[in-house]
């Protein structure tokens, strides 16, 4: 949401029976200038959007309720204590005076909240409302949210407006991609070249020769007894010959790997 969108929503257009969020007010700050240019101050008053991508709905994440049900017992604590301002009896996000939040009133607050954070950290960037949007929205590309649907949650009317964030993804997600890219070759390329490596040659003569030599062994011996029996055994005695071929050839390879 924007920043007015925000501190412009009212409890009645906070569903939480469907967890959804209506958007259909913004509030701004107008000031009262006298005809000598002085200011004698400034009132708030409600925006309503002229297109269709101005008024959508967002639905409510479970923290988002959560934040909202705690805010709701907070908004009844203060206006049990003050009266509202005429026209903005609803509003969701009001000072402890029961009185509209202001944008600037906002800014000042993130604005304090970043030079206290320098204080840990020199390098921490800084923040505002329309940062923190921003920053929404690209964490929405780099989960795979689609296009259009981000447009609709941002209510951009302009679709490049959001193919704008879209195309601007952080130096990180790029970052990561391009490890993953190479990662994945390496391993293709370990996996092709492993059957061209000396070991792997040797590996396969030792293999070879292990499997004739035991292979001679045990038809020499079969053939010898094969001599000494009828020849009405000789079918059945052949069938055993092949099977204990097989299985001392298999034990005799595999018994070192």
């Amino acid at each position: 949401m924007r920043l007015g969108e925000a501190t412009g929503l009212e409890w009645k257009s906070v569903d939480f029976d469907n967890s959804m969020i209506y958007v259909n007010t913004n509030l701004v700050t107008t000031m009262a200038i006298e005809e000598d240019g002085t200011v004698k101050g400034r009132y708030p008053r409600f925006h309503y959007p002229k297109t269709e991508m101005g008024k959508r709905k967002i639905p409510m994440t479970q923290r988002a309720r959560e934040f909202l049900l705690i805010e709701k017992e907070r908004d009844n604590a203060i206006k049990a204590l003050y009266k509202s301002k005429e026209g903005f009896e609803y509003l969701v996000f009001v000072s402890w005076l029961n009185t509209p939040i202001y944008d600037d009133t906002i800014r000042r607050s993130l604005s304090k909240l970043t030079q206290e954070l320098r204080k840990i950290d020199p390098n921490f960037p800084n923040v505002s409302p329309h940062i923190l949007r921003h920053t929404f929205a690209t964490r929405c590309v780099e989960n795979g949210m689609n296009i259009k649907t981000l447009q609709k949650l941002l209510g951009h009317t302009n679709f490049k407006t959001t193919m704008y964030i879209y195309s601007h993804t952080t130096d990180d997600v790029l970052y990561e991609e391009l490890k993953k890219f190479e990662h994945r070759n390496e391993r293709k390329a370990v996996s092709e070249n492993w059957a061209k490596t000396e070991p792997a040659k040797v590996l396969e003569a030792r293999m070879c020769l292990k499997y004739i030599h035991f292979k001679n062994r045990i038809s020499g011996h079969l053939n010898k007894s094969m001599c000494l029996l009828n020849s009405e055994y000789m079918g059945l005695f052949f069938c055993l010959k092949i099977l204990v071929i097989i299985g001392l050839c298999a034990y005799h390879l595999y018994k070192d790997y």
